[in-house]
């Protein structure tokens, strides 16, 4: 079995301006967010955008977001989940 080795390179560096985690999930409601934020979690407007990623050129990427805000628990025996109703979404964005 062989296998497929393909190349790598920096095309850029493209910041990601804020996104309301409503944005990616307008299904969630105002009152989830805010019962997440006074939960602990620390900000609704900074969702990981680049679990997957894509380049599609021209300056155009889509990107797969991660599995939802989430944490460790305070007992360190496994993961919190602020916002279980979050679903990953595919957002698509364009660089400078």
């Amino acid at each position: 079995m062989g296998s497929l080795a393909l190349a790598q390179a920096v095309v850029g560096v493209y910041p990601l301006a804020p996104t309301p985690i409503r944005a990616l999930n307008p299904h969630l409601t105002p009152g989830e967010v805010e019962w997440a934020l006074r939960a602990g979690w620390p900000t609704e407007a900074l969702p990981s955008l680049g679990s997957g990623l894509a380049y599609l050129g021209g300056g155009r990427f889509v990107g797969l977001t991660d599995r939802g805000p989430n944490g460790d628990c305070p007992d360190g025996r496994g993961k919190w989940f602020p916002l279980p109703r979050f679903a990953p979404a595919l957002v698509s964005r364009r660089g400078p």
